[in-house]
């Protein structure tokens, strides 16, 4: 492989993945905190050290964020294998540039930088302090980034302050939530064709997205298949697999492969249709019971994010399923207290679209919506935050 200085990364101060996979490499978030990231490091090197080589390891909370969490262990082949399938999908060369604004210890962020070592793209870094619509439009055009990786609450912040794309875009690769059709459609009008996409750590990132901005429907890539288990589950097979993981329980960490055979039964629900259109049904934890009626969480999340938008929202609100001792559970909206003035309005909005059992039931003021370094929403943290309890799925 190239060298990192001869893959055109921006910013060569800041240390970098080898991506020659010269030795194993443990990519953690700099700001864990010491005892946290001591624990890691020590399972490392004790589990992996002796027994793995050309791997990597990225830490993942999943959307609970009641534990340590997980180290997920990818191998360069997987790695390589995935960032092939994206660049073929996407017909990525010399001629690209990617906008990364996803840090090196997450997968999309790592991948990133692999399908551009391995297509001859160049790669610009996101030189902002933090999140900043505006200021990440003025790096686009800076850049000539043709191809984006984003968050649905990125693409979001571009939409409420009606920041238009620059002509170099081709393509946002929308990932890490679902994409709700009214923000996808805002956003294509205003320049950003955003594709939806699916995946995970465990697969490397991405296993399907979306053909056009016009057709949200997943396609798988190249190197992935996908069925639905018995219960419901989604199962997938691809050469980008992870290797194993390492969980941390009482007991200390474990290190074990999850695969059943060559296929990795997730968490979400979903299955196929016509052969190669990915169907993501929700995650286990968004079929809950309210009173002894089935109530489908992901459906309130997508309701909750068109409100926002069609009422100019400002601030962060989050839906959630939290235990309730008499109806089994019941719906919650977390919002920032800069949300205030406009949080009822989007309460009363919320409760007269859905049926009586699904209405809020509590409201919730908080400084700060606990999320991902991506702006993925880490429930059971939120939760706690407000003294409440995650369903037992959850």
């Amino acid at each position: 492989m190239a060298s990192l200085a001869e893959s055109g990364v921006c910013r060569a101060d800041v240390v970098k993945p080898d991506l020659s996979f010269h030795r194993n490499q443990l990519l953690l978030n700099p700001r864990l905190p010491a005892d946290q990231r001591l624990v890691f490091e020590e399972a490392w090197a004790r589990l992996v050290e002796p027994s793995y080589s050309n791997h990597v390891g990225i830490a993942t909370s999943g959307s609970t964020g009641t534990s340590l969490g997980k180290l997920i262990l990818l191998s360069r082949e997987a790695l390589e294998t995935s960032a092939r399938a994206v660049n073929e999908r996407f017909q990525s060369g010399p001629h690209d540039v990617w906008m990364k604004s996803l840090p090196d210890f997450h997968v999309g962020g790592l991948g990133i930088l692999i399908r551009a070592h391995l297509s001859g793209a160049k790669v610009f870094e996101d030189r902002l302090p933090k999140w900043d619509a505006h200021g990440f439009v003025k790096q686009v055009e800076e850049a000539e980034a043709t191809l984006i990786s984003l968050v649905p609450t990125q693409v979001f912040d571009l939409v409420q302050v009606n920041a238009r794309a620059p002509e170099s875009v081709r393509a946002v690769i929308v990932g890490g939530g679902r994409l709700e059709t009214s923000l996808r459609e805002r956003a294509n009008a205003l320049g950003w064709p955003c594709l939806a996409s699916y995946g995970m750590t465990e697969t490397c990132s991405q296993i399907a997205t979306a053909l056009t901005p016009e057709d949200p429907r997943l396609v798988l890539l190249s190197h992935a298949t996908a069925k639905s288990t018995e219960t419901g589950r989604l199962a997938v097979r691809a050469g980008s697999l992870l290797s194993a993981q390492i969980v941390f329980t009482d007991r200390g960490a474990e290190l074990y492969d999850p695969k059943r055979g060559d296929w990795f039964v997730s968490e979400d629900r979903g299955h196929v249709e016509n052969g190669n259109i990915l169907v993501i049904d929700g995650r286990e934890a968004d079929f809950v019971k309210i009173g002894g009626e089935g109530v489908l969480v992901s459906k309130l999340e997508e309701t909750l994010e068109r409100l926002k938008l069609e009422l100019g929202f400002q601030g962060d609100a989050v839906v959630l399923a939290a235990q309730d001792d008499r109806l089994g559970a019941m719906i919650v909206l977390l919002a920032t207290r800069n949300s205030e003035a406009s949080v009822e309005k989007l309460v009363e909005a919320f409760n007269a679209c859905v049926v009586p059992f699904e209405r809020i039931r509590r409201l919730e003021l908080v400084d700060t919506i606990p999320r991902s370094a991506l702006g993925k929403l880490l429930r059971g943290a939120a939760l706690q935050l407000v003294g409440l309890k995650a369903l037992a799925n959850d």
